[in-house]
Formats: C-alpha cells, structure tokens, sequence
C-alpha cells in the first residue's frame, strides 16, 4: 500500500469535507504508519461524533490508534460513565487495557463482547435457529469437560 498517496487522498477529502469517516480511519492508519500522527490527531479532534456507545467506542479506537492511550482512556472512562455496561465501550476499554499490559482487567472486559449476555441481548436470533449460549465459557471450571478443538 502507498501510505503517502492514501495519507495524502484522505487529508485531500477531510479538507473539503471533514465529517467523513472512512477518509479519517484511513487518514489514522495511514498516519500511524508514517509517524504522523500529530497531524492526524487534530482531525480526529474536530471530528462530530454522534453521542452514541458505538460512535464514541469508535472516537476511542481512533485515539488509541494514533498512540494518545491517556486522552484514549480518558474518553473510554468518561463514555462508559454515560453508558455504563455498554457492550461496545467495555471491549474497547478491554482491548486498550490488554494493549497497555493490563491483561487481567483487559480480557475480563474483551471478553464481554463474547459473552453470554452479550448473544442474549444482541443476537438473541442466534437461539431461534439452534444456538445455546448456556454453552458458552465464561471462566467456569473446565475440569471434567470435553472440548472440540478446531485449528483454523
């Protein structure tokens, strides 16, 4: 990939319209990958993003893309206080957590997004054709329990 050409397309697109999201995620890797991340930083800033759970886990990602890991939990913790429990958020903060050598409170929260909660209240049409999310692991002993492994 031509990181140059793709920074310089989506700096190009945010400058005549900069409430674009996928010219900005694309400005963000590209940024990261360029070490410039200064630049791209204050678009994110600027950016309008909807006051929702998965617009601002989304705002969080960008940050904690570009290496800003304080403003990045800074923005999870104070989201997390407006939507507490939301599924999105909490792996978001899970997935930073893990990334910043927190693993024990990051896999706990990550895991949130695998979680039987989660299926019940988010794919709750998975039970309608034959899933059982009892069956999902949620840390429970495994001792005398059979597993089927399969190598992707």
């Amino acid at each position: 990939m031509d990181f140059v050409a793709a920074f310089s397309a989506a700096l190009k697109t945010l400058d005549h319209n900069g409430q674009q999201q996928l010219p900005l995620v694309t400005l963000v890797d590209c940024a990261a990958q360029l070490g410039l991340q200064s630049v791209a930083v204050s678009y994110v800033r600027q950016f309008e993003f909807a006051d929702t759970p998965l617009q601002q886990a989304h705002r969080i990602s960008l940050f904690h893309g570009l290496g800003y890991s304080d403003e990045a939990f800074r923005l999870s913790y104070a989201a997390l206080d407006r939507f507490p429990n939301d599924i999105y958020l909490t792996q978001q903060l899970g997935e930073m957590q893990m990334c910043t050598g927190f693993t024990d409170d990051g896999m706990k929260n990550f895991s949130a997004f695998s979680s039987r909660s989660f299926y019940e209240e988010h794919r709750g049409g998975m039970r309608d054709n034959g899933w059982n999310f009892n069956r999902l692991w949620e840390g429970e002993a495994i001792e005398g329990k059979r597993f089927l492994i399969i190598p992707l």
